[in-house]
Formats: structure tokens, sequence, C-alpha cells
């Protein structure tokens, strides 16, 4: 019985740190496209003067 408990846990465990990472790179990529967007929009200024 104490075997399936300790497996349970390194599984949630598991998950939890998969659900984590997933958040990160979640963040991660958003804040990269908005900065890539930030530096195409300054240089599209740059470039395309009004």
């Amino acid at each position: 019985m104490m075997q399936w408990a300790e497996r349970g846990k390194k599984r949630t465990k598991h998950r939890k740190f998969c659900y984590d990472l997933n958040q990160e790179g979640k963040t991660m990529l958003f804040s990269l496209s908005f900065v890539f967007f930030r530096m195409t929009y300054k240089l599209n200024i740059l470039n395309y003067p009004p």
C-alpha cells in the first residue's frame, strides 16, 4: 500500500514540474514575442518615416 502512495506522490510532483515548466515557457515566449514586436516596430518607424 505504501509503495502506491509513494508512486502517486512522485507522479504529482512530476506533473507539477511539467506544469511549472509549461508556465515558464509560455511567459518566456510571450516576453520574447513582445520584445521582438517592439524591435520590429522601432525598425519600421526608422525605415519608413511618416
